[in-house]
């Protein structure tokens, strides 16, 4: 089936069919990898279609792609939603429909039977897929014979070739619809601001460190060979991003303070061409130091999220994070009072029921947890997801074709912990956390202007609207 310059070609971001029972908010961030790969086919007649914001039950969604009259779906997924999309893309190509997977179920992908994989996708792209999704639109409308181009990916993906961004400089800047700046927000308060439309940007591809856990389920790039961008390109993107009603930016670089060099000198040209604008980014707490940091601050950094992973030595340096699990708590502990000193927020990211925790390892984490004071934390359960070594200890015992999720219990218990479930261990720290009188104190120091802002009221009393219909509709849906 080749491809005409008319053809439709249809993006698809899915989400986890359960996530419409979640009580808790969600960070909703874009796919960014989409909207350089639909950039990059300006020329083609592109739709997309974003479960994560608008959410349709599957028997809706495959009518509104068929009536399309497309035959190419690209269908962006990962391991928590998983089943859906084995599903959605085996029903499209009954009807006709061609499907390309790509995001991070390509490596789940692997784990199951040939036969299931073939019946489910036409073409499967590992890795970064900005540029490989339009190279591939590219080939299929070219001269090669299609059955051949179908045979040679296969051979690609069996042999787990990933697909990287080798020459970030050469993306298109991106553009933010006004819908687009306002649907993607961070669900929280931020310090001192109200903030209402947001963009997101990458300033580098890849992440320089190995960690025994870490998964591309999580992560927002492949490899470990830092790719960059010029700090004069990316100052060029936000004063883009800037111009088109932005006012919050997320860089969603794995780890932004990993060179120091580079972030310091987009920090430099945000001050030294005068733009007001707020930001946010991940980084790793061994890589936070004061000069970059009290830079950060004067071009806008108000949020950093760092994984302080755990209050133990011993799992820091079982998991691979540092060889000196003692030199990583005082990284942290020297952070924290950094980002106290110049009033920078920060979310602090921690796992529990991690391979051979003991309780005297998580009673650690959560006397860490009174030393410092994050705006807000995470607390994600382990999990031994296809692509990390952990999964080699449980893949007897798990269903390859399931979802996996660090928010849900995962079916083999690697911790030793026998006095609480995974469950109790991450609600014992959200409770202990965030109903300290001390925290709640701080958290309305910082953000009580946000709580009485017009916007916010009319938001919340929106959201109490639609979840008092989300309960009326789960409790008509279970009966």
């Amino acid at each position: 089936m080749k491809l005409s310059q008319d053809n439709l070609i249809y993006f698809v971001r899915l989400d986890r069919d359960s996530s419409r029972r979640v009580a808790e908010p969600r960070h909703l961030h874009p796919s960014l990898d989409i909207k350089y790969s639909m950039k990059l086919l300006a020329d083609k007649n592109c739709m997309y279609h974003d479960q994560w914001v608008n959410p349709l039950l599957e028997d809706i969604l495959i009518k509104k792609i068929v009536d399309s009259g497309t035959t190419f779906v690209i269908i962006r997924a990962t391991s928590f939603c998983f089943e859906e999309s084995l599903s959605l893309s085996m029903k499209l190509k009954k009807n006709g429909i061609q499907t390309i997977a790509i995001g991070q179920q390509t490596t789940q992908l692997l784990k199951i039977s040939e036969n299931l994989v073939k019946q489910s996708y036409t073409f499967i792209l590992h890795g970064e897929t900005e540029v490989a999704v339009a190279n591939l639109i590219h080939e299929i409308e070219g001269e090669k014979p299609y059955n051949d181009l179908v045979e040679e990916y296969w051979k690609k993906f069996k042999a787990s070739f990933y697909h990287t961004v080798e020459n970030p400089e050469e993306l298109p800047l991106l553009d933010f619809s006004k819908e687009e700046l306002e649907i993607y927000p961070f669900p929280f308060p931020v310090r001192d601001g109200f903030y209402k439309k947001w963009a997101y940007l990458l300033t580098a591809w890849g992440c320089p460190h190995k960690c025994d856990f870490c998964t591309l389920i999580v992560r927002k790039t492949t490899g470990d060979n830092l790719r960059r961008r010029t700090p004069l390109r990316v100052v060029e993107e936000i004063e883009s991003l800037c111009s088109q009603g932005a006012d919050f930016l997320v860089i969603e670089d794995d780890t932004f303070f990993c060179n120091r060099s580079h972030l310091r000198e987009i920090c430099n040209l945000i001050i030294e061409r005068n733009i007001n604008i707020a930001w946010m980014c991940n980084a790793r707490i061994d890589e936070i130091d004061e000069e970059s940091l009290k830079l950060a601050k004067r071009a806008g950094l108000k949020l950093v999220k760092v994984g302080v992973e755990t209050g133990s030595p011993r799992v820091i340096e079982k998991l691979g994070k540092s060889k000196s699990g003692k030199a990583w708590l005082e990284n942290i502990q020297n952070s924290f009072m950094l980002f106290e000193k110049y009033r920078v927020g920060a979310i602090g990211l921690f796992m529990v029921a991690t391979p051979g925790e003991e309780i005297e390892d998580f009673r650690q984490t959560a006397d860490l947890l009174k030393k410092i004071a994050p705006d807000y934390i995470q607390v994600q359960i382990f999990t031994p997801y296809p692509d990390i070594k952990y999964y080699k200890e449980v893949e007897n015992f798990v269903n390859s074709e399931k979802s996996f999720y660090h928010y849900k219990v995962p079916a083999v218990k690697l911790s030793k912990i026998t006095e609480y479930t995974e469950s109790e261990m991450q609600n014992l720290l959200y409770r202990r956390y965030y109903l300290n009188p001390r925290y709640i104190y701080r958290h309305l120091k910082f953000s009580w202007r946000y709580y009485t802002h017009a916007s916010y009221i009319r938001k919340l009393t929106l959201k109490i609207f639609e979840k008092f219909h989300e309960m009326v509709r789960i409790n008509n849906y279970e009966a």
